[in-house]
Order: C-alpha cells, then structure tokens, then sequence
C-alpha cells in the first residue's frame, strides 16, 4: 500500500527526495534532485529497497549485483541507471540501497491502457505497433549487450509488462526494471515455517517455460512483448484470471483466445506478428528482438503516414485532455480519434463528438463485451459494469438483440454476485431471451454464467447441470475455449 500522508521532501545521500512516486513489491521510488558543483542540478528518479527487504543480505547482494550490469545499458528506448549507492540508516535500521535513474515524465503503459478503458477509448493499431516496436530495439541493445571482454552478457528482462514500459509526454518509449525481475522472483524468505515467494513475476506476462520454472533464454522477453501488443490491440489480457493458480494454467498452456476474433477487421499480418512472438515453444517464436521488429516496422504505416513519437504524444495528450474535461456520462463516451494523419478528417479539438454510425459502434460494443465479460470473471466488478452498461445502451440504441441479451445476462450475473436482488433472475431472462431469438453464442455464454453463479453460492448440483449443458451447446457450435472452461469447471466440482 501506498501511504495517503503528505510526502515531505527530504535530505538523501547527496540527492533531495522531492516527490514519492509509488511502491512495488521490492523498492519504493521518488522523483529527486541530484546536485553537483557550480549549482549543477539534475532531476533523477531514486529507486530504495523496502526497508523490509533491506535486511535481507542475499536480496541486497543480488539487487547489487543487477544494477552493475544495467548500468552498462545506453539507448534511447531503455532507462539509464546513473548510479548505485547505499544510504547509512538511523540507529538499528538497515542501510538504504538505492539505484538513481533517468526520470520520465510520462506515465506507463498500464496506466495508459487503464485511462483508455475509463473513457472508452481502443488505442490504434499503429500506436499499439509503435510502442511495441519501441519496446523490441530496446530489448535488442540490452540483448546483444557484451561486457569488457567482448563475452555476450545474456541480459534478459523478464517481466516485460505494461507497467514496466514507460511512455513521455514527448513519445518517447523506454522500457525499465532490466533484469530486476531475477532478483525479484529469486528470492524466498522462510515465513511460519512454510517457503513464501515474498516477490512475484506478473504470471499474465510470463511465457510458458518462465511459468514452469524452467531456465529462460531471450525469447521469453519476446513472448511477454507479443502479450503486452495483444492487450493493446484488445483491451485484456488473454491470461488473466482471477485466481493466480488459473492465470498460470492459462499460461502453461499458451491459452490464448485468437486476436482476430477480438478485434475483427484487423491486419492480418499483424495478427500473425503476435502470433509468431506468442508461440508456445520458444523455436517458433522470432530468432531475436531485432527480427521482431522489423516484422513490426510494415505495420506502422497507415492510409495518410507512419505513427511515430509525434502521434503517441498527441494521443496521450488529448486523452489526459478528455480525462480532465469530459463530462459526458459513461454510457455515451466516444472513442479519441487516431493521429489526424492516420483518419479521414476528424476535428480532434472538439470534445462533443457525435456519436459513431452503427458499425462503428456495435464493433466497438463487440469488443466491450468480450472486456466486460473477462473483467467480470476476474471480480473486477465496478470496471466490468461500466464496459457492460455501456454495451448495452449501444446495442439497444441499435436494435442489436444479441448483444443486448449477453449484455442482460452479465449483467445481472454481476449484481447476483453483487447481492442484489433481481440479479439472478436477470441472468435467466437473458439466457431464455438468447434462446428464443436462437442466438447461441449468448446462449452458451449464459449457460456458463449460470453455472459460475450457481457455483459461487454454493450450489454444486446445480451448477453440474449448466456447465453440462454448457459443455454440449460449446461442442455442438464448435467453440473449443468455452468447451475447455466447462471442462475445467466441471473437473473442480467432481
């Protein structure tokens, strides 16, 4: 947790901390000042070892050892390390280990994809395309690193995610935490007499063999890119589940549902780069960071240009713009247009867009509800509501039946879940609604709700009946992931 109090600046070292950015799981990090002679003055960012963890000499030794390596990393798209240092603490308190870094004044992929989703914005491929292929000349330098004596340093990062990949408010794309995910993952610390990972890797993003505990070589940094460029043509993960045991299952076995079905409409040759980058052994995936992207590069060019920092800067610009200014409610928020140069003409400085003709909206509400529904089922509930409220004044506002019956049934399985009352019943009436206008997709969809909900409350038998059911509508229609879920349902309640 990240404390509420006000943060005071402070003395450290020879920097001044200025502002407390944030906490993970190993460090906490602060924008600071560096000072030197002649009134120099530099504004880095400081990342600390938790106190916690400081006292840990074998955490201590390996952090060490990691940033002298990555302080051996030069290029435009990784942050630079500047300095590695140690703080002496305060009576019986440990020393403060600490790494100083360029400080990007921007804000990270995640939160990125975090603010479109509140405003209902689907980030363009280019700009999905860009970022990625940003991230791959990145992971190229630090892979092809060599030390003094010419030997290949066999860097790789590990925990490539969107939280990990920082984006300026000039464009720039940097990618960070190199090689802090070994230290991260590494350590164990004995706790009530059982082994506890006191840090862990992001399962959504880890390749299959990182998952199995198995040595990993550079290519499992390409798969974890291929993850993070699906999410952002998307808008999920095509692992995450709400329990991290599941999440891990998913990964093992490469469970990913097909991009195209997704985002339909999407350049097929893009959809194979991810495919190539996400292939479950590491032989099919590309020979380097360096061939991934330039199997990238075609894919930045669009109908009036290429996306570059430019365009991500103005993307990220008018979306912090409507964040600040747009008070339209939820249900009829409107997507931000792509770069000018990549649309036809589009008046990008008005905030009272009209409202997207009928294809354009029921796609955007196609992709909505495949978001609401894995948010649903991750217990994300507020954000799940929001994507499905959305969906279904869309559909009703188009006369889209069968989008406007899943829409119900999540829908009222989430105010089930949510103990209100009526929930439940909503939910049946969606399912006999998607029956009766014979739209299977929703009746399949429905069914398993039905049996997740009857799950949760602790109806077993019940619950039999509808992933049963679930089970043979899935087979029938040919839909092998939803037939997998019913299995993996069904083998739980055995």
């Amino acid at each position: 947790m990240v404390s509420t109090a006000p943060f005071e600046e402070q003395a450290f070292g020879r920097y001044r901390l200025l502002e407390r950015l944030g906490e993970g799981g190993m460090a906490e990090v602060f924008r600071a000042k560096s000072f030197g002679v002649e009134g120099f003055e530099k504004i880095v960012a400081i990342k600390r070892i938790l106190p916690r963890l400081a006292r840990y000499r074998d955490f201590v030794a390996m952090f060490v050892r990691e940033a002298k390596v990555l302080v051996r990393l030069s290029h435009a798209n990784v942050v630079q390390v500047f300095d590695l240092g140690r703080v002496e603490g305060k009576g019986d308190e440990p020393p403060a280990y600490f790494m100083a870094m360029e400080y990007i004044a921007g804000l990270d992929l995640a939160t990125m994809l975090t603010r479109c989703q509140q405003v209902g914005v689907r980030p363009p491929p280019g700009l999905a395309t860009y970022v990625a292929a940003e991230v791959a000349k990145g992971l190229d330098h630090a892979h092809r690193r060599r030390g003094e004596g010419g030997q290949p340093m066999g860097l790789v990062h590990r925990d490539v995610s969107p939280q990990n990949i920082l984006l300026s408010w000039e464009g720039e794309v940097k990618v960070t935490d190199f090689g802090i995910a070994k230290a991260r993952d590494s350590f164990e610390v004995n706790s009530e007499d059982s082994r506890v990972k006191l840090l862990r890797g992001k399962y959504a993003y880890m390749s299959p063999e990182q998952a199995r505990g198995r040595d990993v070589g550079q290519d499992t940094d390409l798969y974890s890119l291929g993850v993070v460029l699906y999410e952002i043509l998307s808008g999920a993960n095509p692992f995450r589940a709400p329990q991290p045991l599941e999440t891990m299952r998913r990964v093992c076995q490469a469970d990913a549902p097909p991009l195209e079905r997704l985002v339909p409409g999407l350049d097929p040759g893009l959809v194979a780069v991810v495919r190539q980058a996400m292939a479950p052994l590491p032989s099919g995936r590309f020979v380097d960071a360096a061939a991934m992207h330039e199997a990238l590069l075609p894919h930045l060019s669009a109908r009036h240009g290429r996306f570059g920092p430019s365009d991500l800067a103005d993307f990220l610009r008018r979306l912090s713009e409507q964040l600040a200014t747009n008070r339209v409610p939820v249900s009829e928020k409107t997507p931000i247009a792509a770069p000018s140069h990549l649309t036809h003409d589009v008046d990008h400085d008005r905030t009272d867009v009209d409202l997207p003709d009928r294809d354009d909206e029921m796609a955007q509400a196609s992709r909505l509800l495949v978001l609401g529904r894995d948010l649903l089922l991750q217990g994300d509930l507020p954000r799940a509501g929001d994507a499905l409220g959305r969906v279904l004044v869309m559909a009703e506002r188009h006369g889209a039946s069968a989008q406007a019956s899943q829409a119900r049934m999540y829908l009222g399985y989430l105010d089930a879940l949510a103990g209100l009352p009526g929930g439940e019943a909503l939910l049946r009436d969606g399912l006999a609604e998607a029956a009766a206008q014979g739209h299977r997709a929703g009746a399949r969809q429905g069914r398993f709700l039905l049996g997740r909900l009857l799950e949760n409350i602790g109806l077993p038998r019940a619950a039999l009946v509808e992933y049963e059911a679930c089970r043979r509508l899935a087979i029938t229609d040919d839909d092998p992931l939803l037939a997998t879920e019913c299995d993996e349902a069904l083998a739980r309640l055995a």
